[in-house]
């Protein structure tokens, strides 16, 4: 005996009654009950699906899917976060990273043209301004979430968008504290600070315009239902 659609959708609302809110999690559990539900039909083809149901439900322990939900959110956890930084990495080998170099030499020599102190303040402006991209792009797309289903994928990537954004902060605040007057004198340091800006800003635009994209791809392939959403 296999289960029906009308049984699969239970499955689903058990789930989300039992506090799953992620339907990629959801889909895993369904999957993993429902083997084990047919299973039993195979032994015994009289059990009813809710008995059958509460009878795999219990496997779970005393604290229902509570232990198995947060060893599965570790998993796929690691599992997105490689996915992302895979994506990353795509973005930054050859020859794409001729372009990533040419903005770096471009952006300092564009430097050389201004004050020291308006130098500094350049830096801090894109710094910022990439920062607030990030994080407006990540508020609005999580405000999308709430109003259709929930993806952990997504929710990770919104998560890891959030942490980049503040990564300007350790250069803000150098910028912010350092004295202007001589101190991008040094060219090895404007140099640095110029990798640091425009790798910043490329990654910004990675986060922003290339991982949803490939998300999407990837959650179409993997969860047929997601072209449904």
């Amino acid at each position: 005996m296999k289960l029906t659609k009308e049984q699969i959708e239970e499955l689903y609302a058990f789930t989300r009654k039992h506090y799953v809110v992620h339907y990629d999690l959801q889909t895993e559990l369904v999957d993993h009950l429902s083997n084990g539900i047919e299973e039993q039909w195979q032994q015994n083809p009289n059990l009813s699906f809710d008995d059958a149901l509460g009878v795999e439900f219990k496997k779970f322990g005393v604290f229902g899917f509570m232990d198995v939900v947060d060893s599965k959110k570790v998993q796929m956890n690691k599992k997105y976060i490689g996915l992302i930084l895979h994506f990353c990495k795509e973005y930054f080998k050859f020859p794409k990273i001729l372009l990533i170099i040419g903005c770096i030499f471009t952006f300092n020599f564009s430097l050389n043209f201004f004050s020291n102190s308006s130098k500094l303040d350049i830096i801090n402006g894109v710094l910022l301004f990439a920062a607030a991209l990030l994080l407006i792009s990540s508020f609005t797309n999580k405000k999308k979430l709430k109003e259709g289903k929930r993806w952990l994928l997504k929710d990770i990537i919104y998560q890891f968008g959030n942490s980049i954004a503040f990564f300007y902060l350790p250069i803000y605040m150098y910028n912010w504290y350092t004295p202007s007057n001589g101190v991008l004198k040094n060219i090895y340091l404007q140099y640095t600070l110029s990798t640091y800006t425009v790798t910043y800003l490329f990654i910004c635009f990675v986060m922003i315009y290339i991982i949803p994209k490939k998300v999407n791809k990837l959650l179409r392939e993997t969860y047929p239902e997601y072209s449904l959403v």
